[in-house]
């Protein structure tokens, strides 16, 4: 017969994940030359691209810590 793995009851938690509300604190990077920016530089462009190299790729830099997701 199979078990079935049953987890630790006991949850450990590295850092606490706090979603960003202000748009300041948003920050981008381009892949190119690596330059951030944030989301409110951004707005006064007329379309989406690295400020010092004109790249149309960037990516949005992850927020700090880190969050926990029950499996089922």
């Amino acid at each position: 017969m199979s078990r079935l793995y049953v987890p630790k009851s006991e949850r450990r938690v590295i850092e606490k994940y706090e979603p960003i509300d202000d748009p300041d604190e948003i920050i981008y990077k381009c892949p190119r030359c690596g330059a951030e920016m944030r989301y409110t530089d951004l707005q006064y462009l007329p379309s989406i691209k690295c400020i010092n190299c004109g790249y149309r790729i960037l990516y949005k830099v992850r927020a700090p810590g880190s969050k926990i997701i029950e499996a089922i």
